[in-house]
């Protein structure tokens, strides 16, 4: 009987890996969709305010009320 358990569970590994190759195969043979992008400008900054100063501005009243 635990013959019958090992050669079950032998199966099963074999043919999960098949069907786990057969599908990378598949994954990577597929060719990919044709992409489009469209990028627009919604916003611009003064060429003194650089990104960071931008991502500080919500820390702006805590440092403030800190230096009081």
């Amino acid at each position: 009987m635990e013959v019958v358990g090992g050669l079950l569970a032998a199966e099963q590994v074999v043919s999960t890996t098949v069907e786990a190759g057969a599908v990378a195969t598949w994954s990577i043979r597929m060719p990919t969709l044709p992409l489009q992008a469209t990028l627009n400008q919604i916003a611009t900054s003064p060429d003194n305010v650089s990104r960071y100063d931008v991502l500080a501005l919500p820390l702006l009243p805590r440092l403030i009320s800190s230096i009081q």
